[in-house]
């Protein structure tokens, strides 16, 4: 076996990732020695938004979001806090209520269908 291949199953027989689950020891022992953004698992963001008073379908939608973009903020730079972005998620998801009225939106215009093009303005 080559250099490279040994040094990517010692590597891999260390790295356990719980994706629903309680975080494992050895779990917690790689984010203490890992420096950077370490990836949340659902059940870990599920408990941040009850903490914060928060419907679990949020954290569900916040989990979604950020795992299918790859954890990246804006698309393209790489998210640091999961914990504050969750909050930023929190404060902005009123925003994104379909069935609330908004209450800065613009109003329609005032017209009628029966315009007469012949008078000037």
């Amino acid at each position: 076996m080559n250099e490279q291949a040994k040094n990517f199953q010692e590597s891999n027989n260390d790295f356990v990732i719980s994706t629903i689950g309680e975080i494992t020891s050895q779990e917690k022992k790689l984010r203490e020695k890992k420096k950077g953004f370490i990836q949340p698992n659902l059940q870990e963001v599920k408990s941040y938004f009850q903490e914060h008073n928060f419907p679990e379908i949020e954290a569900q939608k916040f989990f979604n979001y950020f795992s299918s973009n790859g954890w990246l903020v804006g698309g393209k730079t790489p998210m640091v806090d999961w914990q504050a972005a969750a909050q930023n998620w929190m404060i902005n998801a009123p925003k994104f209520i379909s069935n609330a009225e908004q209450p800065n939106r613009a109003k329609q215009l005032n017209t009628t269908t029966d315009k007469d093009y012949s008078e000037p303005l």
